[in-house]
């Protein structure tokens, strides 16, 4: 698959919405090369109303679409922007059409199914990356994994843990997404749980003011002592019986 970056929307540059507000930056471009745009849209199954509405009903906008990261350090919401809703690109950043507001309405939180399978529809993706995360250095698996790929891991040992207590799997998750999706970052790869405690909790407090960290702690720290490889198995990053 040829890998090269739509010409005007890049990874990296800052995201506007309609109103002028700082929404997030693009993570990945995926661009359809020429043809594809009739496989992509054969094979998207059940597009949304208000996508297919907004692309022709095709569930397709233009040539592709891009990916927007939100939230501080890109761990909040992911949205899938058709190149239609695009009003325009400078070097200042990509102003869109539609208030953030409107974002969830318009279904933009679903992947398309072209950027779930593009091998089978003759994609182009931008090159800063094929995914939002790589696996930690060191593992086994060199396959670029994403939160779908392991989450069946950490759903399983929230049952273990948690299950029989009646929690609900949705207040655990973003505990654990969040301990997974940080120890990605380069800069915590192969750190123990000890030394990345502080900035995890300062972190954590930022993004989820409404969680206190001594409540979520625990489960961050199973998570990040017992993370995921793409098949789902765990690889401890630290002695489980490490003080916190």
């Amino acid at each position: 698959m040829e890998e090269r970056e739509h010409p005007r929307v890049m990874p990296d540059l800052e995201v506007f919405d309609a109103d002028g507000h700082k929404v997030g930056t693009v993570a990945h471009v995926y661009e359809l090369q020429p043809g594809a745009a009739e496989s992509a849209a054969a094979a998207l199954v059940t597009p949304t109303t208000a996508v297919a509405a907004a692309t022709g009903g095709s569930g397709l906008a233009g040539d592709g679409v891009f990916e927007l990261k939100t939230g501080l350090f890109g761990l909040g919401k992911h949205y899938y922007i058709p190149f239609s809703a695009v009003k325009d690109v400078t070097t200042g950043g990509v102003f869109l059409k539609t208030a953030k507001a409107d974002f969830d309405a318009q279904g933009w939180q679903q992947k398309p199914d072209f950027v779930e399978h593009p091998q089978q529809m003759g994609q182009a993706v931008s090159p800063a990356s094929t995914s939002p995360t790589a696996p930690p250095e060191g593992t086994a698996d060199a396959t670029v994994m994403t939160w779908e790929a392991v989450q069946s891991h950490y759903r399983q040992r929230w049952s273990d843990r948690y299950g029989a207590q009646g929690a609900q799997w949705e207040t655990y998750e973003p505990r654990y997404r969040f301990a997974w999706e940080t120890s990605q970052r380069p800069e915590y790869q192969g750190r123990s749980w000890i030394s990345a405690q502080p900035e995890l909790r300062d972190q954590w407090e930022a993004l989820h003011p409404e969680v206190e960290w001594d409540t979520a702690a625990d489960t961050i720290r199973d998570a990040w002592e017992h993370p995921a490889t793409a098949s789902g198995d765990a690889a401890g990053m630290g002695a489980t019986g490490a003080g916190r």
